[in-house]
């Protein structure tokens, strides 16, 4: 994000070739600094590798290209937010506008880290609505309105209002929530579990692990960079359906957590070694016949 910001101030000057060209050379030199600071941390070579070889070694969901065609809340939040970040071309700094437009298209590319781009652009966001309500009317109310929540929801109190719409999306319980996580799949869990080892969906991982604190043994989750890039690639053609018998024996699946729509699914499906002990609208569990 650093080399991003860099480069989007050495944007600025060469687009502003009046500007002094001393502003050009400090911006270069914070960017020579900056490469040989990311290797003071022992890490510094990895995380460079990791940079370079990202598509190459994290084939997962997450990080693949971000999906639209499920996800009609986020096209209309993200949407939102470039939107007011292109309001401010005129008025915002250069640097913050390109940090703003790289890191979008990166999340398009790679849906984990779309994150960033809504991290970086939310004060762009408070300062676009900001200076958009006095332009909609000249009426004093809505200029006094649009200053109030500048100074209160965007400045002083930003993060205490992350922090609130946070709880109130998690006690709200978003009604596709039931299609991402497997709740009712994991009270079945809590008391129907059968000997042998479970394999489920990365995403359906991680809320095992928050659901019972450990005690159910997951394959993966989606903390994908902690795992052997070569587990990550088994994962996911597994997933798809392909190799995922070599990999069951090999680590003595006997029950799976799947969601309806994965092609893997369907296959144990039509296998004659497994059958469906659970289903709900959205996930199934199966179960290896000799394991009953």
């Amino acid at each position: 994000m650093i080399a991003i910001y860099l480069g989007g101030g050495v944007f600025r000057v060469v687009m502003n070739r009046g500007e002094d060209n001393s502003r050009l050379k400090n911006f270069i030199r914070m960017g020579i600094v900056f490469f040989f600071a990311t290797f003071i941390n022992p890490y510094g070579p990895g995380l460079w590798s990791f940079l370079i070889r990202l598509n190459n070694n994290y084939v997962t969901q997450e990080m693949q290209a971000l999906d639209w065609s499920n996800s009609r809340l986020y096209i209309i939040v993200y949407s939102m937010m470039l939107v007011s970040t292109l309001y401010l071309w005129k008025s915002a700094a250069r640097p913050r506008l390109v940090l703003a437009f790289v890191l979008f298209v990166i999340g398009c590319l790679h849906a984990r880290l779309i994150i960033y781009f809504c991290l970086s652009t939310c004060p762009l966001v408070g300062q676009a609505v900001s200076e958009m309500l006095p332009n909609i009317t000249r009426s004093r109310i809505i200029a006094g309105l649009s200053e109030c929540m500048k100074v209160v929801a965007f400045e002083r109190y930003y993060p205490m209002a992350v922090v609130a719409i946070s709880v109130i999306v998690v006690c709200a319980q978003p009604i596709y929530t039931s299609r991402t996580v497997p709740l009712k799949a994991a009270e079945y869990l809590a008391s129907h579990r059968v000997a042998g080892n479970l394999f489920c969906s990365a995403q359906a991982s991680s809320y095992l692990i928050y659901r019972f604190h450990g005690a159910i043994k997951i394959f993966i989750d989606t903390r994908i960079d902690l795992y052997d890039p070569a587990l990550c690639s088994r994962y996911v053609a597994a997933m798809s359906g392909s190799s995922w018998k070599e990999l069951f024996e090999e680590y003595k699946i006997a029950e799976t957590l799947l969601p309806k729509t994965a092609s893997l699914f369907q296959a144990i499906e039509q296998s004659p070694d497994w059958q469906r002990t659970y289903e709900d609208d959205d996930f199934a569990i199966s179960t290896r016949r000799s394991e009953r």
